[in-house]
């Protein structure tokens, strides 16, 4: 699902439906004994499904919990110092295309 491009990379996979071509691990180093990316990056996952979603995972997967996902939601994640909401600007956008027509 991932290879670490650089230290401290951050990956969640949120309520994925991940197929069987993902290999079981999921995370591997970029380069194989030349980097050594996994040791600071953050990979994780919540809620997976799929038949690619089962089997031995790298040990430096993060298994989320409901709790630990909430930061990583749309809203909350996307918002910033200005509190932007996605959810409510896609809202918007739709109430606008409606007024044009």
């Amino acid at each position: 699902m991932g290879r670490p491009w650089r230290p401290f990379a951050t990956v969640v996979f949120l309520n994925t439906d991940i197929q069987a071509t993902i290999e079981p691990a999921a995370w591997r180093e970029w380069h194989p004994g030349e980097t050594h990316s996994l040791d600071t990056a953050f990979y994780a996952e919540y809620h997976s499904v799929g038949s690619g979603a089962t089997g031995p995972r790298d040990p430096h997967t993060h298994i989320l919990s409901d709790a630990d996902a909430q930061q990583f939601l749309p809203a909350k994640f996307l918002a910033g110092a200005d509190a932007w909401n996605p959810e409510v600007s896609r809202q918007v956008a739709h109430a606008t295309a409606g007024e044009k027509q």
